[in-house]
C-alpha cells in the first residue's frame, strides 16, 4: 500500500474546523472486489474517507492492521451478491481517533484497538486495510500503553472470539477442567491465558514444535495432534476425571465431538468455531452433520452431548 492517502482539504480559518479539514478526502484501500483467494480478489483502490459520522461512531487513523483466515476464508466462499462486494478487506485495526460523534469514551489522540463487523462492512464497504476507518465506537477500546500497535492489532477478534466461546457458549466457571483443540492458535492461544485466569485446568493441543509456546501460554498439559489423532488419542486415554467443556478452535474435524462422550462430561458443553472447510457448501455440510449428530437420539447415533456454536458471532454481529 503507498504510504500517504491522497489529496488534502485547504484548512479552514474557523479553529474549530481546522481538525476535520486537515483530513484527507480520499485514501489507498485494499478493496475486496470479486470473489477469490486474495492474490484474485484483492485490488489497491482510491476510496473516499468517510467524514459523515453517525452518532456514536469514530475516524481512527490506521496504524496497522491483522490478516485473519476467517477474512480469505470467506473472500473464497462467498459471492459477491451474498458479501455485497466491493467492500475494503479485513475486520481488525489499531489507530489514532482522529474525530467522533457523540462520543464520551475517547477523545481526539486516543490510541485504541477494534474491529469492523461484517455487517458493517457490508452497510459501509468499510473494512481495516486502509488509512482511515469510521466504526463504532462500541467496537473499539483503549490500546493499553505497553503493547505495540503490530501487537494490538490482532487482539480483538481473536481475543473476544475465544472469549465468547468460554464464557457465552462453554459457560466455563472457575476451577473446571476444560480441553483447547488448536491452542497454538490465535484463538486458542487467548482461550488458554484467559482460561487459566479464570482458575481453570486445561489441556490443550499443539504439535511438538509449538509445545512448549502453549506451556508457557499456561496449558497444564499438552496433546501432541500430530502423534495420534486428538479424539483417538483421548478415547484410549480419557482423563481421570472427565472434562467440563471442550474448546474447538479448529473445527475442522467432527470426530472430536462425535466421539467426546468418552472425555467429556454429560452435563458437559462442546462449543466450536465454524467448520474450517474450503467452500461455502463444505462449510454448510460439516455444519449440519456436526448439529445433525447432537440433535439425533442416541438410539439412533446421536452425541448426548450439549453443542454450540460461536458462527463468526463477532463478525456479524451489529
Amino acid at each position: 500500500m503507498e504510504s500517504e492517502p491522497s489529496t488534502q482539504r485547504q484548512p479552514s480559518p474557523n479553529p474549530m474546523l481546522r481538525r476535520a479539514f486537515s483530513l484527507p478526502i480520499t485514501q489507498y484501500a485494499w478493496r475486496e472486489v470479486r470473489k477469490g483467494h486474495p492474490s484474485v480478489a484483492l485490488e489497491q483502490l482510491k476510496v473516499p474517507v468517510m467524514h459523515d459520522l453517525a452518532p456514536g461512531e469514530v475516524l481512527v487513523q490506521v496504524e496497522a492492521a491483522a490478516l485473519n483466515p476467517i477474512g480469505y476464508k470467506l473472500m473464497s466462499m462467498l459471492p459477491n451478491t451474498v458479501a455485497k462486494r466491493p467492500h475494503t478487506a479485513e475486520n481488525d485495526f489499531t489507530g489514532i481517533v482522529v474525530a467522533s460523534q457523540g462520543v464520551t469514551e475517547f477523545k481526539h489522540g486516543d490510541a485504541v484497538c477494534g474491529w469492523v463487523s461484517q455487517s458493517m462492512s457490508q452497510m459501509t464497504s468499510q473494512g481495516a486495510l486502509c488509512h482511515f476507518v469510521r466504526v463504532r465506537a462500541d467496537h473499539c477500546v483503549r490500546r493499553p500503553h505497553n503493547v505495540t500497535p503490530i501487537q494490538a492489532a490482532g487482539l480483538c477478534l481473536a481475543g473476544l472470539s475465544a472469549y465468547k466461546l468460554l464464557f457465552e457458549d462453554a459457560k466455563v466457571k472457575a476451577g473446571q477442567r476444560i480441553f483447547i483443540n488448536n491452542g497454538s492458535g490465535g484463538v486458542g492461544s487467548f482461550a488458554i491465558q484467559l482460561a487459566k485466569a479464570f482458575g481453570c485446568h486445561v489441556t490443550a493441543t499443539a504439535s511438538s514444535t509449538t509445545r512448549d509456546f502453549v506451556l508457557r501460554l499456561g496449558a497444564d498439559e499438552v496433546v501432541d495432534y500430530q502423534t495420534e489423532p486428538v479424539a483417538q488419542f483421548l478415547v484410549k486415554n480419557p482423563p481421570e476425571i472427565l472434562f467440563d467443556a471442550i474448546v474447538d478452535c479448529h473445527g475442522l474435524s467432527p470426530d472430536l465431538y462425535n466421539n467426546c462422550e468418552h472425555y467429556l462430561k454429560p452435563e458437559g458443553i462442546f462449543a466450536t468455531v465454524a467448520p474450517a472447510t474450503p467452500s461455502l457448501f463444505a462449510t454448510a455440510t460439516a455444519g449440519a452433520g456436526l448439529f445433525g449428530r447432537a440433535l439425533r437420539p442416541a438410539w439412533l447415533g446421536g452425541v448426548s452431548r450439549n453443542l454450540r456454536s460461536a458462527n463468526n458471532h463477532l463478525l456479524t454481529r451489529w
